[in-house]
């Protein structure tokens, strides 16, 4: 049975993935006033299945996902959590892609821009 159990495991944890994407950066609105963009970065680590194959949809979910959120509610523990919920939804409704879990690595107001 415990033969069984780890081959089992074992298997399992092969097929999946893990894949970080660095420094997400994007504008979000600002509770402080009227049409008050604050920019942030964001880095976050997936675990799933083909998540190789599917980094471009990954990288436009995260951007569509978190353009809903407030600059104030993203930096606190409910608005992690409630962030990384609507995109665990939003990438299995749009795109069909099963996440085990999201870590985000950092997450960071940001003053300017590095033109790049």
């Amino acid at each position: 049975m415990k033969k069984i159990f780890l081959s089992v495991f074992l298997v399992l944890s092969l097929n999946a993935q893990n894949l970080e994407i660095d420094n997400i950066r994007t504008d979000l609105y600002s509770k402080s006033g009227t049409n008050v963009l604050k920019k942030v970065e964001i880095s976050l680590e997936f675990d799933g299945n083909n998540l190789k194959e599917n980094e471009n949809k990954l990288i436009d979910a995260v951007n569509t996902v978190i353009s809903g959120f407030f600059y104030e509610d993203i930096f606190t523990e409910i608005g992690k959590n409630n962030f990384k919920k609507t995109l665990e939804k939003f990438l299995d409704k749009k795109y069909k892609i099963k996440l085990d879990d999201i870590y985000i690595i950092s997450l960071s107001g940001v003053e300017k821009f590095d033109l790049e």
